[in-house]
């Protein structure tokens, strides 16, 4: 029971987070603006959609792999897009691991208070 309240506290702080806010209005804006560059410059992108969709799947680096760039220009921003992306996804996890610690300390000190 305790762990269950553990990671409703720790959700609750990580989502309440100005940084997390901020972090994904970054990663969105990202998506949409590497999507629509992508959409301008591979011609085998046809909607502005399957753009938004590459850089979906590339920025989370799932890599499906059923839109690749064929040009230099392409070819440049998925590796641009792929560093942006790795670094906002370890941002994220630095920012859940930080407040986890956090939690786990004031915890770890109110059972040994308790105890003395």
């Amino acid at each position: 029971m305790n762990r269950i309240k553990n990671l409703f506290s720790l959700l609750e702080r990580v989502f309440n987070s100005r940084r997390l806010r901020t972090i994904l209005g970054v990663l969105m804006a990202c998506i949409v603006s590497f999507g629509y560059i992508f959409y301008l410059v591979e011609p085998q992108i046809k909607t502005f959609g399957d753009g938004i969709w590459w850089a979906l799947v590339t920025i989370t680096t799932v890599g499906y792999g059923d839109i690749t760039p064929l040009t230099t220009i392409g070819r440049l921003v998925a590796g641009t897009l792929m560093f942006v992306g790795l670094g906002l996804i370890a941002t994220v996890q630095q920012l859940f691991c930080q407040i986890h610690i956090k939690l786990c300390r004031s915890s770890h000190q109110r059972r040994c208070f308790r105890k003395t």
